[in-house]
């Protein structure tokens, strides 16, 4: 159900891209990180708009982390709401896994600020969240 989500937010990803995305966070805990998943956010009807995925690790100099990745939220409304609730959501994920820091990932394409966006950031720097690390990607492919 949160694909169109998913496809709003990053057109480029399949079906098959996000499936496979699902069925590795469904998999038994001793084959992936200690705690990780999808956080949704659903109203009144059950359609979804807003979600998160994420796992813990062990940061060097920070302790217990959780990772955050695809922070999505779109507007069916109030967005600024569904973004204070995915925020809230983070905290209490992370004070339940022993977290001492969450690091939130957010794509490169958000170097291009839209009005959305730029609300999104304000949020998320309101709510004590700041810019600390660079983060460089290289894709491996087989062939």
């Amino acid at each position: 159900m949160a694909y169109p989500l998913i496809r709003s937010a990053m057109p480029t990803i399949t079906l098959e891209d996000w499936l496979a995305y699902t069925d590795w966070h469904a998999q038994p805990t001793e084959l992936r990180e200690p705690s990780t998943g999808i956080m949704t956010l659903e109203n009144s009807r059950g359609y979804i708009h807003g979600l998160f995925s994420f796992c813990t690790s062990y940061g060097l100099g920070a302790g217990p982390v959780l990772n955050v990745d695809h922070f999505i939220a779109i507007d069916t409304g109030d967005r600024a709401v569904a973004v204070t609730k995915l925020i809230d959501a983070m905290e209490d994920l992370a004070q339940h896994n022993g977290c001492a820091v969450i690091h939130t990932h957010l794509p490169e394409s958000w170097a291009v600020l839209t009005p959305g966006r730029k609300n999104l950031l304000a949020q998320l720097v309101n709510a004590g969240h700041g810019r600390d690390t660079v983060k460089l990607s290289k894709s491996l492919t087989t062939g």
